[in-house]
């Protein structure tokens, strides 16, 4: 659930992918509606809507990186706009460590 943050995009291979697919798909939620379920079942509007809904990102907890990680695996999907959301929240997190 911390590769979002700690690993570059030539790291996940097939192997990372269907993993982080096979977690989202056992993870369940108590807060964050239906979009965040959406989001988690690879739906990238959602997915892109959770991740912006978190902006600014202070403290990186659970639910951080469970959406995190849903906007990652469409980015890792193909999904260009998810893949420019990822990387604009990465750069900005990036940017603001001291």
């Amino acid at each position: 659930m911390t590769w979002w943050r700690k690993l570059p995009a030539h790291a996940f291979r097939d192997s990372e992918r269907a993993q982080i697919g096979e977690t989202l798909r056992h993870v369940d939620v108590l807060r964050g509606g239906d979009e965040l379920r959406a989001a988690l079942n690879g739906d990238v509007a959602a997915a892109i809507a959770t991740a912006l809904s978190l902006m600014p990102i202070g403290n990186i907890d659970f639910q951080t990186d469970i959406t995190m990680t849903s906007l990652l695996r469409c980015a890792l999907n193909g999904e260009a706009a998810a893949a420019l959301v990822l990387a604009q929240i990465v750069g900005l997190r990036t940017s603001a460590m001291p």
